[in-house]
């Protein structure tokens, strides 16, 4: 299992940048772990016991909202972290991470990260450029969500998460996006089905597929370049949003 933690962490863009031998003693307690749709990380009100390192799928964050119902506030991937409030201080989780797309990611002991961050000087900044590049896409999805049309939003938010998981296809529901957008299922069906008469996307039950980036990236809102752009200026370039369709 330790080899495989090893050959996986390359995977996540945090892990990727950090230095061997920094990386190593990060690593030394580390587990690959297999995460199923809807496996819970990290629940609201519970303390973090572990910080997450996908490698692959993809993770919501939830935040409580009225009638104990839940809305998704935010996303993760091969990007970033979960639990990284750890590292503020705060062991207690104010939203749950579940897995929407399933995959795998490298776990880590929380107090054992704690432990090793104090003493890693490049993990320290990694994680801090991180957290910053989280509330800048945080900041920037609340004032997406409120100036730009739907159409440009699931443009954004498709882009987003083919980036996130590596894929041009996405094993995605109607019903899910709706809840990530804030709308109502017909709504999304209807854009999805605007987007596929323009030769941009193909629909299938439960399945999206990006046929034409270049195109979506014309339907989406600037916001999706700002964030990208900024997570590339604080964590180095990527090559996720430069796919070979699958």
């Amino acid at each position: 299992m330790a080899e495989d933690v090893s050959t996986r962490a390359g995977e996540n863009r945090i892990l990727a940048a950090v230095p061997p031998d920094e990386l190593g003693r990060l690593l030394a307690r580390a587990t690959l772990v297999k995460l199923d749709f809807r496996s819970i990380l990290v629940k609201r009100g519970g303390t973090i016991r572990h910080v997450f390192f996908p490698v692959s799928g993809l993770y919501s964050l939830l935040a409580p909202a009225a009638n104990t119902d839940t809305v998704e506030v935010g996303t993760v991937g091969r990007e970033g972290i979960i639990g990284i409030s750890v590292h503020l201080g705060v062991d207690t989780a104010y939203t749950t991470a579940i897995a929407q797309v399933p995959g795998e990611a490298i776990r880590i002991d929380a107090d054992a990260f704690r432990s090793e961050v104090t003493r890693c000087q490049a993990v320290t900044a990694l994680v801090g450029r991180y957290i910053h590049a989280l509330y800048v896409q945080t900041v920037q999805w609340v004032a997406c969500n409120r100036l730009h049309s739907l159409e440009e939003r699931f443009a954004r938010w498709l882009l987003a998460s083919a980036d996130t998981l590596g894929s041009e296809s996405l094993p995605l529901t109607h019903d899910f996006l709706a809840k990530m957008l804030g709308v109502r299922r017909p709504s999304v069906t209807l854009a999805a089905g605007a987007l596929q008469r323009a030769g941009l996307i193909e629909s299938s039950r439960g399945m999206l597929r990006i046929v034409n980036r270049e195109g979506l990236e014309g339907i989406s809102c600037d916001c999706y370049r700002l964030v990208r752009g900024h997570y590339d200026d604080l964590l180095g370039a990527s090559q996720n949003h430069s796919l070979t369709n699958q």
